[in-house]
């Protein structure tokens, strides 16, 4: 059991009651009301041990979705699977690239519009385009080119930064945090920070291979339900009306990060970073999937 999980299985049980989806008596007697803490505690602990609808749900809204069925596949908030936090990409558009197009999808401690404000990647790469201190709240959920580079950027440094045991409360200190210094001493190394992205980059085609070797890609396998995209709108509220161009926030981001539209990586920027093996490797699922003879 996780919080992200347990609150996302919650609250699909509760709206299916609400939307008639879930009968009082499949509910074990009793009503599910968003708002209802003793029911919500009540639902959790039948979770754990798997007693009555707590069995439908312990497993995740996605599975409990597909064992229910009804139509109530459409209030699963999941991303290939993984539960939905409660992070919102119609107030923050980068969580809807990091949900929906990294390796591990649906994590909001990836990256976000916010977190490249708090990370300050301009001030730790030269070369990045600034990072905005301002912006309309009317442009936000618009396709800002510049911050293409900016995500990018960021996945590769999150993975510097895992693959360190680093923090990210750490790295949301920006350039008064120099993890890249630090790494540099620790090691010996005389790295730059470039050098240090071109690591985290390697890392990431490692990370996306591997699904697309076992048949995942995340344009495919991992898109986000129609209602966290604004799809229909609010029609109230301080996200009222805020409809995400998903489709054209991810191909900015997948084309910075050498993949394809669906997150596949480029087998010939693969090779560039020296990673021979993995880059044959992965042609070959490819063509093999294709149905294609290798050239």
């Amino acid at each position: 059991m996780d919080t992200v999980g347990a609150r996302s299985a919650v609250v699909f049980a509760m709206e299916c009651f609400e939307q008639g989806l879930l009968t009082r008596d499949e509910c074990d007697g009793s009503g599910l009301r968003r708002g209802d803490a003793a029911a919500t505690i009540a639902l959790v602990e039948k979770m754990v041990r798997r007693e009555g609808i707590g069995d439908l749900l312990a497993d995740g809204a996605k599975k409990a979705a597909e064992r229910l069925g009804r139509g109530s596949e459409k209030l699963a908030m999941h991303a290939g699977g993984q539960d939905l936090p409660m992070h919102d990409p119609r107030l923050d558009p980068g969580f809807a690239v990091a949900y929906s197009m990294e390796p591990t999808p649906a994590r909001h401690t990836n990256y976000s519009y916010l977190y490249l404000e708090l990370f300050g990647l301009d001030k730790i790469f030269p070369g990045l385009p600034p990072v905005e201190a301002f912006y309309r709240k009317s442009s936000r959920a618009a396709h800002p080119g510049g911050k293409d580079d900016l995500l990018a950027a960021a996945s590769r440094y999150l993975q510097v930064a895992n693959g360190a045991g680093s923090c990210i409360f750490g790295l949301e200190c920006g350039p008064r945090y120099p993890l890249l210094a630090y790494l540099n001493a620790a090691t010996g190394w005389e790295r730059t920070p470039a050098e240090w992205l071109e690591t985290g980059e390697r890392i990431q085609h490692l990370r996306q291979a591997f699904n697309v070797k076992h048949g995942v890609t995340p344009g495919r396998d991992f898109r986000l339900p129609a209602r966290i995209e604004g799809d229909p709108p609010l029609s109230s509220g301080p996200l009222k009306g805020v409809r995400l161009p998903v489709d054209e926030l991810n191909r900015g981001f997948t084309r910075k990060m050498f993949w394809d539209d669906d997150g596949r990586p480029d087998p010939a920027r693969m090779r560039e970073l020296g990673l021979i093996e993995a880059a044959a490797e992965l042609e070959a699922v490819t063509h093999a999937a294709s149905g294609r003879p290798r050239s």
